[in-house]
């Protein structure tokens, strides 16, 4: 009875039986990676725990489950003065896009090469009833905005900042959804994962990574930032340095580990300061299921002083 079922976030998933609680963690295709995030972190309430479990482990490279300390990454970002006066009071403007269903399912430039255009706005919401749509963005704080000359998109629009306090302990965390959003940061980590694999064996990642390298620079020079599928601005819409992103991404690796599942594993996390991501893999797509439920509630022990 604790179990969230409000799922807005842009990963495609599954329900596991039927059920509005328990979901596939991610139905990408294997060679896509997800960087590290806190679930949902993009709402004002975002899930205070998350459960992934390893159903199924018959790949056969790769697909480990990233955990990240934010609280870490600030530490580690705060070292660095410019960046510590620059994003401690300062707010993060999120932009995401998703096309209608009809034309996700036929070729569209947005829907078949963007991967930052992950789903149709009617898998988000679970309806097609638009004036439920804004309903929803209202209760969520999105400014929320349909485009019908482009493929019946929605606009979600909001602000949040950059850091926030830990509920529990109060110490700062790096706590927004940058390092999914933003179109560069999953070629890093492509290299990263090339870097780690080593080998012939990353070979595979690190083509990937100049794949959508080039493929993000081709959509760049025909589209404005807020047009691919998400992207993140200061919240007076100036855009944020590279040399910053970059800055971020090295945060996130020093405060990073990861280590292949255990067939039954599962694995807690406390979603207010430790995210999680998907390391690519090899195998067929099906070979590998991780299963995951969210709370809005923490354990009662962890409020006990001390804990």
């Amino acid at each position: 009875k604790d179990l969230a079922t409000v799922y807005l976030g842009t990963s495609p998933r599954n329900s596991i039986n039927g059920t509005t609680y328990v979901h596939t963690a991610a139905d990408f295709k294997p060679h896509r990676t997800l960087p590290t995030h806190l679930e949902m972190s993009f709402r004002d309430n975002p899930p205070r725990t998350q459960l992934f479990y390893a159903h199924q482990l018959d790949h056969q490279y790769g697909g480990e489950t990233p955990l990240t300390n934010f609280e870490g990454v600030w530490q580690t970002l705060s070292e660095d003065e410019r960046i510590r006066k620059t994003y401690s009071a300062a707010k993060v403007k999120y932009i995401r896009n998703n096309d209608a269903c009809e034309s996700v399912n036929t070729f569209s430039l947005s829907s078949s090469l963007d991967p930052l255009m992950q789903k149709c706005w009617q898998d988000m919401f679970k309806t097609s009833d638009r004036q439920k749509v804004f309903e929803k963005c209202k209760e969520e704080q999105f400014q929320c905005t349909f485009f019908d000359d482009w493929n019946g998109r929605v606009r979600m629009t909001n602000v949040q900042p950059f850091v926030r306090q830990h509920p529990v302990s109060g110490n700062t965390v790096w706590f927004n959804h940058i390092n999914v959003l933003t179109r560069n940061s999953m070629v890093y980590d492509y290299e990263r994962t090339a870097a780690l694999w080593g080998g012939i064996q990353g070979l595979w990642p690190m083509a990937l990574g100049v794949w959508y390298r080039v493929l993000f620079g081709f959509l760049s020079m025909i589209w404005n930032e807020n047009d691919f599928g998400s992207a993140v601005s200061f919240d007076d819409d100036s855009l944020i340095p590279e040399e910053d992103l970059r800055a971020f991404k090295r945060a996130v690796w020093k405060n990073t580990m990861q280590a292949p599942y255990q067939l039954h594993d599962i694995v807690l996390v406390d979603n207010m300061k430790v995210g999680h991501g998907r390391e690519m893999y090899t195998g067929e797509k099906g070979s590998r299921m991780i299963m995951t439920a969210w709370s809005d509630n923490y354990p009662a022990q962890w409020f006990a002083k001390g804990e």
